[in-house]
């Protein structure tokens, strides 16, 4: 069982992410913004972060730096998940440090979950 944070302004998509997680025997924790999300990273492992890319205050590019900044010891793999399908996006993502980018909605569970074992196993 691995612990991963899903960090998403939109409490629906928090939900569905967390109930198709948690079927596969994963902990999941969950916030709505980038401060929440550092504040959470400064306690706790995670072995993987979901992280969106569109937030208010803070994006989901802002946390790709801090977070690399902060903690430049940890080697946790983040994955973006986003409905900004754009190259540019996806380009500016991984550039950023993101290890993978999934395109909301999320319309495959079960590419989804193989995306999860993949990041989980490689980390664990």
């Amino acid at each position: 069982m691995a612990k991963i944070l899903l960090i998403d302004d939109d409490e629906d998509m928090l939900r569905l992410i967390k109930s198709i997680v948690e079927c596969s025997g994963h902990q999941v924790s969950m916030t709505n913004g980038v401060k929440p999300a550092l504040k959470l990273l400064s306690k706790e492992n995670f072995s993987l972060i979901f992280l969106d890319l569109q937030m208010p205050e803070f994006t989901g590019h802002d946390f790709l730096s801090l977070y690399s900044a902060i903690h430049q010891d940890k080697n946790t793999p983040i994955v973006v998940l986003s409905s900004d399908k754009s190259e540019d996006a996806y380009n500016k993502a991984i550039a950023a440090g993101a290890r993978d980018f999934i395109a909301k909605p999320i319309s495959n569970k079960v590419s989804f979950l193989r995306v999860v074992e993949k990041y989980v196993e490689a980390n664990g």
